[in-house]
């Protein structure tokens, strides 16, 4: 007589169910997309630990994956001549939009 014992096991990363798609969009003061800015987006206020880093597109939009329950914050690198950005951006929900200022005494290309 053949026995078998089969017990399972589940230790598979599973993906999180609060997986969210987050979406940045930049723009300037007049509503045009920034394209070409480097978003680099945070799981700590102090920019300790990098999550996601990504160009915007030509529609001045970038997007990544993160968990909904989590806080993110992004910083802007490459902004294009004549534009300022803050310090840091708070990622608080799924869609967000930065309008870059124009310096003043410079002109935005």
């Amino acid at each position: 007589m053949i026995s078998m014992l089969f017990v399972g096991c589940n230790n598979q990363d599973e993906p999180s169910t609060n997986d969210t798609t987050f979406t940045i969009t930049v723009k300037s003061q007049g509503g045009l997309p920034i394209k070409d800015v480097m978003v680099k987006v945070f799981k700590d206020v102090e920019k300790q630990s990098l999550h996601w880093a990504k160009e915007t597109d030509r529609d001045g939009v970038v997007s990544f994956k993160g968990d909904s329950q989590n806080s993110y914050f992004a910083i802007l690198e490459k902004l294009p001549n004549g534009y300022d950005a803050e310090e840091t951006y708070e990622i608080n929900n799924e869609n967000i939009e930065i309008i870059l200022n124009a310096k003043l005494g410079d002109s935005p290309n």
